[in-house]
């Protein structure tokens, strides 16, 4: 049997990669990513960002996104995908794609029932600049926390419709500190 699409469950759907000072050429663009377990449909869903007055709409027809899925949503498909051509995730072109403040702003996106699913107000001592995306650390993690984003790491600038560059993994270690167990001396130090 076939999984059918419904709405998402409130926080299964999320914003986690954010594009706000890309390169020339490039146009502005979320990545939105279906952290849930069944698949959502975004038709009806809308974007905003600081201004919640002006909502919108980035999916007028059934957008399925399968969970653990991709959509990217921008001003500019056409565009995007000249600067980008590796994207292999859903792309959405919203009426009307807020401007983004390298300053810092609001995202905000809302379900087809109007209620916000979530929202992020970036700055950037967060992460992300000229040509860098502002990264989520932890899709599972809070949406306003600062240390849940970062800037991506990725060669390219950006990962849309991949695994962030900066993503918690399942085993992540780091070395901290060496100590040696014995002084070092003579030959082989």
């Amino acid at each position: 049997t076939a999984a059918t699409a419904t709405n998402a469950a409130a926080d299964s759907v999320i914003i986690n990669e954010v594009m706000y000072s890309p390169h020339s050429g490039e146009p502005e663009w979320i990545e939105v990513f279906n952290a849930g377990s069944g698949p959502s449909d975004l038709k009806g869903w809308s974007i905003s960002d600081a201004s919640t007055t002006s909502r919108h709409l980035m999916a007028g027809v059934s957008t399925v996104v399968d969970p653990g899925g991709y959509a990217i949503v921008t001003s500019d498909t056409v565009s995007l995908m000249m600067q980008r051509p590796g994207i292999r995730a859903r792309l959405l072109q919203a009426a009307g794609f807020p401007s983004l403040n390298n300053s810092g702003d609001w995202v905000r996106i809302y379900s087809a029932s109007g209620g916000c699913r979530d929202s992020v107000a970036y700055q950037p001592a967060w992460g992300g600049g000229t040509g860098l995306s502002l990264e989520r650390v932890d899709p599972f993690g809070l949406s306003m926390e600062t240390a849940n984003w970062a800037s991506c790491v990725d060669s390219s600038g950006a990962t849309p419709g991949s695994v962030n560059s900066m993503v918690r993994r399942t085993h992540d270690l780091a070395l901290l500190r060496v100590h040696p167990s014995q002084p070092c001396s003579g030959e082989g130090c």
